[in-house]
């Protein structure tokens, strides 16, 4: 008899955007609840690098988007050691760097977003960068894979209202859907619904989630404070945190009737709320803030954990599921 699947330990990313910038990933191990401050640089003897913005598990490895002015890399890790497998550079053709900012996966391939105007493809068996897409779009952001496309938000660094869709087999931008400006989060439901969310910049413009038709290129405004989003089977959960009214805002949004439930009294107080992941294993769910807070939660919404990472901008948390 096989053994039940459980969660044995939390990857946790720090963007770490000060006090001194580095981006760091830590480590909790669920069986001694310990957590491991600076876990790659321990294990690697080496730093991550500056402007790391996405983690993600992907078959047997752990892929962290490394983005930062000076550099960009993905770091391929092996998550049962914490050891770096490969650096994989990512530069443009001049040698400069193209800043990647998210990552998704599809049948051996990892697709990352940069800001040079292009969507980079991964072999995910050799870890080497086989194919590039132009795109018409710029300051690229979220990705997410619906029915053969790539849908990736051209922010324009504000400016921008497009999503690019990307076909899978020709590895091309086949056009753009127009959307309201600064496109940022973006993720599609199995049921063929996608949602994105676009960043605010002033208390006349604050941050919304959207709901987009991929077949009819329809956007629907929901009126619900966004900036980052998780998925499940039956919810969307989005949160935001804006300086113009100092408040945290987190929604549960029922993707059935689209009912949309203000929950941020239900999680409590934070420095800041600043990103939001989900356990697809049990329905955990990990709230993260621009301290060094993670709070854990079970899809009930009681707190079950709270750990600190020592650094600040604590963002993306990957469960280890094994």
């Amino acid at each position: 008899q096989s053994k039940a699947l459980e969660t044995t330990g939390l990857f946790i990313l720090n963007e770490n955007f000060f006090p001194d910038s580095i981006s760091r990933i830590s480590y909790y191990d669920v069986k001694t609840g310990v957590t491991h401050k600076n876990y790659f640089f321990q294990k690697n003897g080496k730093e991550l690098g500056y402007g790391a913005n996405d983690l993600a598990i992907y078959g047997s490895k752990l892929y962290c988007v490394v983005g930062g002015v000076t550099e960009g890399h993905i770091e391929v890790i092996n998550p049962e050691t914490g050891i770096s497998i490969k650096r994989v550079s990512v530069k443009n053709e001049d040698g400069t760097n193209s800043q990647p900012r998210s990552i998704t996966f599809h049948e051996n391939k990892a697709y990352i977003t940069t800001y040079s105007q292009k969507v980079i493809r991964l072999d995910t068996a050799s870890l080497n960068i086989d194919g590039t897409a132009n795109l018409s779009g710029t300051y690229t952001e979220g990705i997410c894979l619906y029915n053969d496309n790539l849908y990736v938000c051209n922010s324009g660094w504000g400016s921008g209202n497009t999503i690019s869709v990307v076909s899978l087999s020709s590895f091309t931008e086949t056009g753009t859907i127009t959307v309201p400006s600064n496109p940022m989060s973006i993720k599609a439901t199995a049921s063929g619904e996608i949602y994105f969310t676009t960043a605010g910049w002033s208390m006349a413009s604050p941050s919304n989630l959207h709901l987009l038709n991929p077949e009819q290129k329809q956007v629907t405004t929901l009126d619900v404070r966004a900036s980052k989003l998780a998925l499940t089977k039956d919810f969307i959960y989005a949160v935001d945190f804006f300086y113009g009214d100092y408040a945290d805002h987190i929604s549960k949004i029922n993707l059935q009737t689209k009912e949309v439930t203000d929950v941020s009294d239900m999680f409590g107080d934070y420095y800041m709320v600043y990103d939001i992941s989900v356990n697809p294993l049990n329905g955990d769910i990990y709230l993260t803030d621009q301290g060094q807070n993670v709070v854990v939660f079970d899809k009930d919404g009681n707190e079950t954990l709270n750990l600190k990472t020592g650094v600040n901008i604590t963002s993306k948390v990957v469960p280890v599921i094994r």
